[in-house]
């Protein structure tokens, strides 16, 4: 009698980016008056076959900072264990609210 003894490895690889849900716009108004306010704003979501998938800002004002007037660019990469990253790029815009005073144009 013949045995063969066979053992197999199988190598999975992850090469799947995660996929990042990015709001590119969000706008947000200023009380008449008010020049700037804490803004915040949700993070981005993420799907990913990994469970281990991670959220990092990289560059731009967070979540809850006080924000003047204009656009302020907020950049995050979402990563996984297996290396794999995407980018997410929003743009917040903070706008003021023109108060019309009745009788002038």
């Amino acid at each position: 009698m013949s045995c063969i003894l066979l053992t197999c490895i199988f190598i999975i690889a992850d090469v799947y980016a995660p996929i990042v849900k990015c709001v590119p716009v969000e706008t947000f108004y200023l009380d008449p008056g008010v020049h700037s306010a804490s803004i915040t704003w949700s993070e981005p979501e993420v799907d990913d076959n990994d469970d281990t998938v991670k959220v990092n800002h990289v560059s731009g004002p967070n979540p809850g900072d006080v924000l003047s007037r204009g656009s302020h660019v907020v950049t995050y990469v979402a990563s996984d264990e297996a290396g794999n990253s995407s980018p997410c790029t929003m743009t917040i815009n903070v706008q003021g609210i023109v108060e019309h005073v009745a009788g002038v144009l």
